[in-house]
């Protein structure tokens, strides 16, 4: 994000991150998106719109594996994208 601070800041440019999502490949803070978009033409001023790549992943409520078999709850974890 300082790079694309920088970047903007000396074209006249604005940003406003408008979105986070987690991408674990990316190192966190990441552009991942921008509108507009690489190479279009924008006036002096104007606001660039990014979506960045979140620094944690997201939480989520741990499913109830009690009295599952180990199939069952094997399946039930790959279901969350979990290993």
């Amino acid at each position: 994000m300082e790079q694309v601070a920088n970047q903007l800041k000396s074209k006249n440019l604005e940003y406003a991150i408008l979105d986070s999502l987690y991408d674990k490949d990316l190192k966190p803070s990441a552009v991942i998106d921008q509108n507009p978009k690489p190479n279009a033409k924008v006036k002096e001023n104007r606001t660039i719109y990014l979506i960045i790549n979140a620094f944690n992943p997201p939480e989520f409520k741990m499913p109830n594996l009690i009295d599952k078999s180990l199939r069952q709850a094997m399946m039930e974890i790959e279901s969350y994208g979990l290993k």
